[in-house]
């Protein structure tokens, strides 16, 4: 295949692939917005800055589990693959508790924990604790039946 863009070495579409916390439709949409703004800028640049800058969408989860008496820590896409769950569904879900009102005061990580509930048994809730890099915050939380969504 013949790939325009590439982010260290490989093409663009394959790295969005195997990190799917960033989509290829995405980045190509911030090219295209700066380039309108600035038709001079370089594209190699606009690739780099997309992948190492944060990006509001993107929160990204770090949670830790106790298996048998042993803690282990995943991102949250290893974590729905390993429970079987779909990634795509919980993301979705997560977004719409962040633009309902009623939710609005919630921490992210309690808005997952409440995404998870859906999910997964509550033996499993209660072993979880969710970690937000960016809000360095850790939450073992029981919420309660009213706070599905």
């Amino acid at each position: 295949m013949n790939y325009k863009l590439y982010y260290n070495g490989e093409p663009a579409i394959e790295y969005c692939r195997k990190h799917p916390e960033y989509k290829y439709d995405q980045l190509t949409n911030y090219i295209a917005k700066n380039l309108a703004k600035d038709p001079t800028m370089d594209v190699q640049e606009l690739i780099n800055n997309f992948f190492t800058t944060k990006h509001k969408s993107y929160v990204k989860y770090i949670i830790k589990i106790n298996f048998d008496g042993k803690i282990v820590q995943m991102r949250l896409f290893e974590f729905c693959h390993y429970m079987k769950m779909s990634y795509d569904a919980i993301i979705k879900d997560i977004s719409r508790a962040r633009v309902d009102k009623r939710y609005s005061g919630m921490a992210e990580e309690e808005k997952l924990l409440m995404v998870l509930r859906k999910h997964l048994s509550e033996d499993i809730i209660n072993s979880l604790e969710i970690g937000c890099p960016e809000t360095k915050k850790t939450k073992k939380l029981k919420l309660t039946k009213k706070d599905k969504i």
